[in-house]
């Protein structure tokens, strides 16, 4: 459910600075959310890749046994293997330099996205506060006025008994 803005009900500025400490709050949180978030996702992918290395650790070997058993072959199909074994690092290598780029940008997006936030945020309050001050000068000059026509009002009546008196 959304909360309505102080702007939408002209609530006073003490309500407006707790409507936007309430929306840093839940800002705060959705980053913690969206933060935990990435970081399973960052686990999980990393739990894959190690699976995955580990299957791979156990195909070499299995291979590394084969190539004991048949020794005897020709020069090429050492070589054959070889190569298929060069490949599948290389491509091991290239999917785990994909897979750290692509972590490292999810990382740059969140931190720009909560840097971006954190000024819009600390923008809003400054603002706010800017308001809070000069609500607080128009405050204090309506009290000056509202003093001196009170003064104003109670020296008129002290001056209208004083000539109904003589």
């Amino acid at each position: 459910m959304k909360k309505e803005s102080p702007r939408d009900n002209h609530l006073g500025s003490i309500e407006w600075v707790n409507y936007y400490e309430e929306q840093m709050e839940e800002t705060k949180v959705k980053y913690e959310m969206e933060k935990e978030g990435a970081n399973q996702v960052h686990n999980n992918e990393i739990a894959k890749m190690k699976e995955e290395m580990k299957e791979l650790e156990n195909h070499v070997s299995h291979l590394q046994r084969e190539t004991e058993t048949i020794k005897n072959l020709q020069h090429s199909t050492e070589w054959k293997h070889r190569e298929e074994k060069n490949e599948l690092e290389y491509r091991f290598n290239i999917d785990k330099a994909q897979l750290e780029e692509q972590l490292r940008q999810e990382h740059e997006t969140i931190q720009s996205k909560m840097e971006e936030t954190s000024h819009t945020l600390c923008k809003e309050r400054e603002e706010l506060l800017e308001r809070l001050n000069v609500t607080e000068v128009q405050m204090e000059v309506q009290r000056k006025e509202l003093r001196e026509a009170f003064r104003q009002e109670k020296n008129g009546a002290r001056a209208g008994l004083l000539q109904a008196n003589f």
